[in-house]
């Protein structure tokens, strides 16, 4: 059975400061922030058919400039909505015909994945019905207080985990799970918690290499260098 990608590519950069008006085209390493993702996906084989998810038609365009002239995997650019979550449920929607078993949802701002990171995952999704790579939060966790100054509160680092993605998960599964969450107006901020929502269990893949996601211009100088040792 085929297995299927959402690029979510569509944000609005708002966090970037000014610095550019779209991160995702931003050239780091060589090539721009989206096409790193887009090439791993591609390079990997694990995917039969990849959905992009854009803001609108001109940048669509530029999005399409980088794919490339042949290939087997087939393309589907949807619109995205007001919000992530909205733009997976489009995507998600544009999948139905072609009822893949396993779908990855990846925001193209983590530019860092490995073809083995996306096996790995597929395999995970396959044996456990949804995965998400992860990692420990080692930090030292406060509580602040509303006031100014605060009071603060400890907050134990134990079981813990910093969620990344691709989140991978059974297509059916995840497809209900959006349906249900869009018809009861839920805010979610990553694709597990629609799952979770419907009671759902989810498989954390503990993910040792680095997978940093572009948010503001801080990230750029560590992401460039970790795209170049990678290369």
């Amino acid at each position: 059975m085929a297995n299927a990608a959402i690029l979510l590519a569509g944000g609005s950069s708002r966090r970037m400061q000014g610095y550019t008006e779209d991160k995702i085209l931003l050239s780091l390493a060589g090539k721009p922030v989206f096409q790193h993702s887009l090439d791993t996906f591609l390079a990997s084989g694990v995917v039969d058919t990849l959905v992009i998810v854009h803001r609108d038609e001109d940048h669509k365009a530029q999005l399409q400039a980088l794919l490339p002239q042949s290939s087997s995997t087939e393309f589907l650019f949807v619109p995205g909505g007001a919000e992530r979550m909205h733009s997976v449920h489009n995507g998600l929607k544009a999948l139905e015909p072609h009822a893949p078993e396993i779908v990855f949802i990846h925001d193209a701002a983590r530019p860092l994945i490995s073809a083995k990171l996306l096996q790995n995952l597929l395999d995970a999704a396959r044996q456990h019905q949804a995965a998400s790579p992860a990692t420990r939060v080692t930090d030292t966790l406060k509580r602040a207080s509303s006031e100014a100054p605060s009071t603060l509160e400890p907050v134990s680092r134990e079981n813990l985990w910093a969620l990344q993605t691709p989140q991978t998960f059974q297509y059916p599964l995840i497809r209900e799970a959006y349906q249900k969450a869009v018809e009861a107006n839920l805010q979610l901020t990553d694709d597990t918690s629609a799952l979770a929502e419907q009671g759902g269990k989810v498989h954390l893949m503990e993910n040792l290499d680095p997978n940093p996601k572009l948010t503001t211009p801080a990230d750029l100088p560590l992401l460039e260098y970790l795209l170049k040792q990678s290369q």
